[in-house]
């Protein structure tokens, strides 16, 4: 029996069947080819990591080790006890992502006065962190080597912020960067722990 030689009756119900799977087939074609299409389209709207333009301040190599330091005060904190999940762990993180955070705003600012200003709010909040990781060794939530090589970190930034605001022609307050914020530390003495 040939292809075409069917009973008519089976080929009715077959190919009422097979229509319905066909045209829900076609439909799912096509909902798949239009969210490829939106994903490319949304795609060339990003550009690929390679062509897309560079904001001015991903050139700034004070925001660059601002973005590590920062990457670096969210992997101490995470280690924070429970207890400080509300109070000193999104104080010191918001401190640390303000740094960046303000480097980046005022390099898109129109003048360099305005760009130092916000340079003198990264250096206040920069020493805001120091501050807090005082806290955080205090509290022994970070051991005393971990905060010599965030604070080291912290005194190279502080530095890079320091020259860049005095690239920009400005006499800030904060003219000198900390000498060595790690000598500063090991001068410190430790409050004694009540055991």
């Amino acid at each position: 029996m040939v292809f075409g030689e069917l009973d008519p009756a089976p080929r009715k119900r077959c190919r009422g069947i097979n229509s319905l799977r066909l045209n829900s087939l076609i439909l799912l074609i096509m909902s798949k080819n239009d969210d490829e299409a939106k994903n490319a389209t949304r795609d060339e709207r990003r550009g690929s990591r390679a062509s897309r333009r560079e904001f001015r301040f991903e050139r700034i190599e004070a925001w660059q080790l601002a973005r590590q330091f920062n990457r670096q005060v969210y992997a101490i904190s995470r280690k924070f006890p429970k207890e400080e999940q509300f109070a000193l762990l999104p104080q010191i993180r918001r401190a640390s992502t303000s740094v960046g955070s303000n480097i980046a705003e005022g390099s898109g600012r129109n003048s360099d006065a305005d760009f130092g200003h916000f340079l003198e709010i990264a250096y206040g909040s920069l020493m805001e962190v120091v501050s807090q990781l005082f806290v955080a060794v205090d509290e022994n939530y970070i051991p005393q080597e971990q905060f010599d090589a965030i604070a080291d970190e912290a005194d190279l930034l502080a530095g890079k912020i320091v020259n860049l605001s005095k690239s920009l022609g400005r006499t800030a307050r904060f003219t000198k960067p900390l000498t060595s914020l790690s000598q500063v530390v090991s001068s410190v003495q430790r409050p004694a722990t009540s055991a």
